[in-house]
């Protein structure tokens, strides 16, 4: 599953559907600012983080694209995860 802002009226497509996802008390958030190249070591920075404050997931951990046009350099990614 990938997520991004889809704006106030989205459209399932081919190979795509739209789904919303519970809203959540809680959440440990990233913004990641670079290349695709470099998403694999933010999460992992991140699930470092959750885990060293003793907080444990409570769902889906999504990743928003927030900028995602343009050479991957300017992509900005919110990464998430639900705690407790």
């Amino acid at each position: 599953w990938v997520s991004w802002v889809a704006g106030p009226d989205p459209v399932e497509g081919e190979g795509w559907q739209v789904v919303s996802l519970p809203a959540v008390e809680r959440a440990a958030v990233l913004t990641y600012r670079g290349a695709m190249a470099g998403i694999g070591e933010a999460w992992a920075n991140l699930w470092a983080a959750v885990s060293a404050d003793g907080h444990s997931a409570t769902g889906p951990s999504p990743e928003v694209y927030l900028v995602s046009d343009g050479p991957q350099e300017s992509w900005v990614t919110e990464l998430q995860i639900p705690v407790a």
